[in-house]
């Protein structure tokens, strides 16, 4: 589990996810030399994809969807900063009965992924 404070887009302090998977893919580029052989170039090394599932209330579902309106922004992660991080939801479902809950508009189950640009 991520401790308190471990997950920051845009200098706001994340919620820890209930949920979470990462992965890192290498960025290649593959052209022909004159031979015909297949020549592979690395162009970038380890991008971060982050895939979350945040159990929230209403106020916290509201301000991942405007931190998913921005175009880029950066992450902190696990004390690491990352650059140029997209946040995109995935899905955005109303927990059933919890409409009840005094204070807000229900529990919310929100999934998203942050990736490096």
């Amino acid at each position: 589990m991520l401790g308190k404070g471990y997950l920051k887009f845009n200098n706001v302090v994340i919620p820890n996810p209930a949920s979470f998977s990462e992965s890192y893919d290498n960025i290649e580029n593959t052209s022909q030399s004159e031979e015909g052989t297949d020549l592979v170039t690395i162009v970038r090394l380890q991008k971060l994809s982050l895939s979350c599932k945040f159990n929230c209330s209403s106020y916290w579902k509201n301000q991942l969807l405007t931190l998913a309106a921005l175009s880029e922004a950066t992450l902190v992660y696990h004390g690491t900063t990352y650059l140029n991080v997209r946040f995109r939801i995935t899905g955005c479902d109303l927990v059933e009965d919890s409409d009840i809950v005094s204070g807000t508009d229900g529990l919310w189950e929100v999934s998203g992924v942050f990736t490096e640009v």
